[in-house]
């Protein structure tokens, strides 16, 4: 047995386990029988691990050019009669622009006015394309689909009415659309009463039409604006339909409400005497001078004329307009203006309908108190004029 025990001792020593004691007694005893494997009904319930599902990436965010553009059209003209700022909104329709921004009597009559029948029906206006707001009781905001699309925005967010917040979207399109009821049905707007001058009163809805620089949390991207203003003038007395007074607080707005890089005015009488009368500071001789360029369409105190005329029957495509209004909000909205390329866009005629004198833009640029004339070739300037 001694034998037998040293033997044992010997392999285990050989196998390189070193085991003395009662502890070599415990392996050269034989094992216990383990119990069998336990049933499936034994195991219990089976734990699953479900496998780390990957997060859903959010589709990258558009990148947003800060750029806005936007036409504005003021008239109160009667309804009895063609009136041009009338037809140039027709055309701006047709092309579909971009926003446009519109005296209640003017929308009023493009889509009721007997005289407009036979251009209403080269406009195949189709509402389902745009959103139509109420500004207020006097101005409308009308936004292509085509536009939201730029900006990936869905349209039944713009639709939204909200007065309580600025969304996301407004912030973004730099307007308060969620601000403005929605206007379901153009053809049926209200009847504007007889009460004359009534786009005067648009100085007052600008804070209503515009995010301005207060509404942006800082650190955040603010829209730069390219606005074209259409309306009647009158030496000394009128500018785009407003007084020179109420002219004077929509530059003020621009200045320091917005970001604003451009002005493009078509007026009668929006140079000249009226130009002096606009910019001349108060007790000085100095012309007051803005952060953004001015054009304006004529070269002196001139009734303007652009040609709102179609030059082909083939009315299909805005090409055949000689306003190109979709055209001149492309060039505006891009890094780098060409004022002269933009100008031709909405400052155009036929020679044999209108004069040089009404056509010719003068431009005022950034920081400069004088005009010079934008002709692409040789710059004239034009200095104060004696009133």
């Amino acid at each position: 047995m001694k034998f037998l025990q040293k033997l044992c001792v010997a392999m285990v020593v050989a196998g390189g386990l070193f085991l003395c004691g009662s502890h070599l007694t415990a392996a050269l005893a034989p094992k216990a029988k383990m119990p069998a494997a336990a049933t499936a009904e034994e195991k219990g319930p089976l734990l699953v691990v479900a496998a780390p599902v990957a997060a859903e990436k959010k589709p990258a965010e558009p990148v947003i050019q800060p750029y806005r553009g936007l036409l504005i059209f003021l008239s109160d003209a009667p309804g009895s009669r063609i009136d041009p700022i009338t037809l140039d909104f027709i055309i701006a329709l047709a092309q579909k622009a971009g926003p446009i921004v519109a005296s209640q009597k003017l929308v009023y009559n493009a889509f009721n006015s007997d005289v407009y029948e036979g251009w209403r029906q080269y406009l195949k206006f189709n509402q389902a394309q745009w959103i139509i707001k109420e500004i207020d009781p006097l101005f409308y905001l009308l936004i292509p689909i085509s536009h939201l699309t730029t900006f990936a925005i869905k349209p039944e967010l713009v639709e939204k009415y909200d007065v309580d917040t600025i969304s996301r979207e407004e912030l973004v399109l730099g307007l308060k659309v969620n601000h403005m009821r929605l206007i379901v049905d153009i053809s049926k707007l209200p009847l504007p009463d007889d009460q004359p001058e009534r786009a005067l009163y648009f100085p007052v809805a600008l804070k209503n039409i515009f995010c301005q620089r207060r509404d942006y949390p800082k650190k955040t991207t603010q829209p730069t604006w390219a606005v074209y203003m259409d309306g009647h003038g009158e030496v000394r007395l009128h500018i785009v339909s407003l007084s020179l007074e109420m002219f004077k607080e929509v530059l003020n707005f621009f200045e320091y409400k917005i970001n604003t890089r451009l002005l493009a005015i078509s007026s009668c009488y929006a140079a000249g005497i009226t130009t002096e009368i606009l910019f001349k500071e108060k007790q000085s001789q100095l012309q007051k001078t803005y952060p953004f360029a001015i054009i304006t369409q004529a070269l002196t105190d001139a009734t303007t004329m652009t040609d709102p005329l179609i030059i082909s029957r083939n009315l299909e495509t805005p090409e055949h307009f000689l306003l190109q209004y979709a055209q001149f909000l492309d060039a505006v909205t891009k890094d780098v203006i060409v004022y002269k390329t933009a100008a031709k866009h909405i400052f155009t005629a036929r020679e044999s309908f209108a004069s040089v004198a009404s056509t010719t833009p003068l431009i005022k640029m950034p920081g400069l108190e004088w005009f010079s004339v934008l002709d692409g070739e040789s710059v004239v300037s034009l200095g104060r004029i004696d009133i």
